[in-house]
């Protein structure tokens, strides 16, 4: 698999399209030849009848990120189960790799780093973008640095013990952390390493 499956984050806040793969991307300040490499791409992946998949309406999404410190992403995903799509995607990124471009009017195009005329681009509808579904947040870096990218991906570990606890609620009316003893609460504490003994008390906070 040449193409990079989209990953939620831990800094990501939106949508989930972990279903789906990167078919192109870029950001909002890029080169000529990355805003030429994303549109040609996007062209013609949008050119081929996706069924919908699931909640999703279509095997090819245009999707739109806001980011705190780059103001967008844009992304063209294809779903993990449209084949077409992805051989389409792996097709480019082959003559990518290969050649440097996709869009044969683009091979005299210079990959520079000027992204000044870039930075004075109107809003993302110049290109049609989608509208943002889902948003990048920064944080703090060695040296007071800020930045969005990270590759560490995001845990629903909490999010699945909490819904473990609320079930466990629901179902038997007791807390999972608590017991009423003698019409008190308590909660257990900590039950200190000592060696075993089977006269020791409980380890209770009253």
């Amino acid at each position: 698999m040449k193409l990079t499956p989209w990953r939620e984050m831990s800094n990501y806040v939106g949508t989930n399209y972990s279903d789906y793969l990167i078919a192109a991307q870029r950001l909002f300040r890029c080169s000529k030849l990355e805003q030429a490499t994303f549109a040609y791409i996007r062209e013609h992946m949008h050119d081929l009848e996706g069924e919908s998949y699931g909640t999703y309406p279509s095997g090819v999404l245009d999707v739109t990120f806001q980011d705190e410190c780059l103001v967008y992403r844009y992304m063209v995903l294809v779903h993990k189960d449209f084949a077409k799509g992805i051989r389409m995607a792996e097709m480019f990124a082959d003559r990518l790799d290969a050649k440097g471009y996709v869009d044969p009017d683009s091979a005299t195009v210079e990959n520079d780093d000027e992204f000044e005329e870039y930075e004075r681009l109107p809003s993302p509808e110049v290109f049609g973008a989608a509208e943002p579904s889902g948003i990048y947040k920064q944080f703090k870096v060695e040296g007071g640095a800020f930045t969005t990218f990270t590759i560490e991906r995001k845990s629903r570990a909490k999010e699945r013990e909490a819904a473990k606890r609320e079930l466990l609620l629901a179902e038997t009316g007791s807390s999972p952390v608590a017991r009423k003893i003698d019409g008190v609460y308590r909660r257990w504490g900590a039950v200190p390493m000592t060696p075993n003994d089977d006269h020791q008390p409980d380890a209770l906070e009253f």
